[in-house]
């Protein structure tokens, strides 16, 4: 019975909430023959919501169904149907990996979670303006968004969502909220950040295709295709001038993605990573390559 309501649960948002839209955005496409298969990118920040529940409140309301989905996986995985939020949290604490990153990000989620939803169930939230705090738990409201497509994303997807794009995308999400509530000492955060292929991709609602054509080469620098020089953004704007004096100065634009291919493999790389590493050349981003097998 818990299979049937986890994959109807499943279904509902899918098909009525996200993902499965009009409005869907593709990585890329498959031509074979004469049909044509598209592929989205399975990832925080790439799901397409229904265009009638864009509004913030609307994702903190759907909230619950959310969290539902959540805790019928914790349920079937963890065999803890029918056992309380408290007691599931102690289950998950005996049973999950200690050594695995993943395990630990379901507990971490399902612990805050569980709390925002037992305060909700109850009608024990706090509010302050776009705040609301549930126990020692602060969020705010747009923060809803994330949180929903960080349980969606880890519950339907982790499974076959493992380029570095995907998983840091969603480690980031967890992180910048956890770090937004004051708890940049939990070891989520800690561990996360002491890896060596970790890199913070900021959880933006949307991200914009920098298309870069080819050629390329392996020692070309990745910034010289993607920014645009300082002098660009000068018109009628001092403050941007001042802080960047040098006129020819390369801009990277922020809340972008790189999806091109080199030679016969793709790659899939934040804006992010050239900023982090401004002389990052195509040559060092195996890291960075996505599968589509």
């Amino acid at each position: 019975m818990m299979q049937k309501h986890f994959d109807i649960v499943q279904a509902i948002i899918g098909n009525c909430f996200m993902n499965n839209m009009a409005n869907n955005r593709f990585l890329y496409s498959k031509t074979n023959g004469s049909s044509t298969t598209k592929y989205p990118l399975n990832c925080i920040g790439f799901f397409s919501w229904n265009s009638s529940l864009q509004n913030n409140y609307t994702k903190f309301v759907l909230f619950p169904i959310f969290f539902d989905y959540l805790d019928s996986y914790v349920d079937l995985r963890f065999d803890c149907v029918n056992e309380s939020f408290n007691k599931k949290i102690l289950i998950l604490e005996s049973n999950i990996d200690k050594d695995s990153i993943d395990d630990l990000f379901l507990h971490t989620l399902y612990k805050m979670c569980s709390q925002i939803r037992n305060k909700m169930l109850h009608h024990r939230l706090n509010y302050n303006g776009a705040e609301v705090t549930a126990s020692e738990t602060t969020v705010t409201i747009p923060q809803f968004r994330v949180i929903n497509e960080l349980i969606y994303q880890y519950v339907k997807f982790s499974k076959t969502g493992n380029s570095l794009f995907e998983k840091n995308a969603l480690y980031s999400g967890l992180v910048d909220i956890l770090k937004k509530n004051n708890d940049s000492e939990h070891e989520f955060v800690q561990r996360v950040e002491l890896m060596s292929d970790y890199l913070f991709i900021t959880p933006y609602e949307a991200r914009d295709l920098h298309t870069i054509n080819a050629p390329m080469t392996s020692t070309d620098l990745i910034i010289d295709r993607v920014s645009y020089p300082a002098k660009c953004f000068y018109d009628d704007n001092e403050i941007f001038k001042e802080k960047y004096p040098d006129p020819e100065e390369k801009i990277i634009i922020g809340n972008r993605y790189y999806f091109f291919q080199m030679e016969d493999k793709l790659y899939l790389v934040p804006s992010e990573a050239v900023d982090h590493r401004k002389k990052i050349t195509f040559g060092e981003i195996d890291a960075w390559e996505f599968q589509t097998q």
